[in-house]
């Protein structure tokens, strides 16, 4: 596996079943029964932070740095059983008898640090993990997924149980390799939008808005035959700009939702009183900033979401377009054109 957020504490237990060697024809005599190691790879040996002991057939076994994946034969050759991203992981040698499906049960206890994910290869012909966590934004990867999960703000849990008739590769084998690495599976820890992150993706939708604040001008100035200078268009473009500025300044010391809040308000403000003065007419001014208001909650939402910012903000789009075509279906679009050159003659 990898490392987990923090801190993790792995309670692992099963029963590891002696194999019948005799349908690879091998003598029981020829088996090196005293060299068998219990092995369990790790990632990153610097994230173990405690004495970890084997408890074998309920005999506590000391573990050793190292990895049983490299063994070699009696006839000298070096060979590896298998292929695994797992370059580390500590060692015991455990004590085994001869006698076949012989069972042992097994357990230990292993505290590690880690930051990113956790991950597992399903040895064991039956393989049960069971995974809690206090970290909100999982990411659930890998050759399975979990057969259970719960997810709330307070954390997760998941479980899952794959079969060795899931996999790829026997329980045992002789003389040849397998990638364990294809089938193994777990959870990445996700860093949650934070303030910068958000602030960043606020500027993504820049174009967006301050494309809908002139598309409200435009047709402000073409229901109530109000002029609009261009001037006074790339006026309005620089304060929505500034709204993002002062986001992306404020964030940094007060967070980001008051950071919203106070440039928003800011921005709206500073508008309305220069619309105000254009259109001199109080219901306009009012309507125009009640849009502006409509459009940063709109916004703010869509930055609040994760998985259904493209939903939510599609659907937005769809709500604000059939509300344009709904308003302006009865504009005169030649006589409105007509009129702007009879007034420019």
């Amino acid at each position: 596996g990898g490392g987990g957020g923090g801190a993790s504490d792995l309670n692992m237990e099963g029963t590891f079943n002696l194999p019948d060697l005799r349908e690879w024809k091998i003598d029981d005599s020829n088996v090196q029964w005293d060299k068998v190691k219990f092995s369990v790879g790790l990632a990153d040996m610097r994230g173990i932070k405690n004495v970890v002991q084997l408890s074998w057939n309920n005999q506590n076994l000391p573990f050793e740095s190292g990895t049983a994946y490299e063994v070699q034969t009696t006839d000298n050759y070096d060979i590896s059983p298998t292929h695994s991203s797992n370059k580390g992981g500590i060692i015991a040698n455990v004590p085994l008898d001869s006698a076949i499906n012989q069972s042992y049960n097994f357990s230990l206890t292993l505290a590690l640090n880690g930051s990113q994910n956790m991950y597992f290869t399903p040895v064991g012909r039956t393989t049960q993990v069971a995974l809690t966590s206090d970290w909100a934004t999982p990411s659930f990867q890998g050759a399975f997924l979990p057969s259970e999960r719960i997810l709330n703000e307070a954390g997760f849990s998941a479980t899952w149980q794959v079969l060795h008739l899931n996999r790829n590769y026997p329980q045992q084998w002789l003389g040849q390799s397998y990638n364990l690495t294809d089938s193994q599976f777990g959870v990445d820890l996700l860093i949650p939008v934070d303030y910068y992150q958000k602030s960043m993706r606020s500027v993504k939708y820049a174009i967006l808005f301050i494309a809908l604040t002139f598309l409200v001008f435009f047709f402000v100035e073409a229901l109530n035959d109000k002029r609009i200078h261009p001037v006074q268009y790339i006026l309005v473009g620089l304060a929505l700009v500034l709204f993002f500025a002062l986001l992306l300044a404020l964030a940094e010391h007060i967070g980001f939702n008051w950071a919203y809040l106070a440039s928003s308000i800011a921005t709206t403000g500073l508008i309305a009183i220069y619309v105000s003065s254009i259109f001199k007419n109080g219901k306009l001014t009012f309507v125009t900033s009640g849009i502006l208001v409509v459009l940063y909650g709109f916004i703010y939402t869509l930055l609040q979401l994760e998985s259904y910012a493209l939903l939510i903000g599609t659907i937005g789009l769809f709500i604000i377009l059939a509300t344009i075509m709904f308003y302006t279906r009865r504009i005169d679009w030649y006589g409105l054109y007509d009129r702007n050159n009879l007034d420019k003659a």
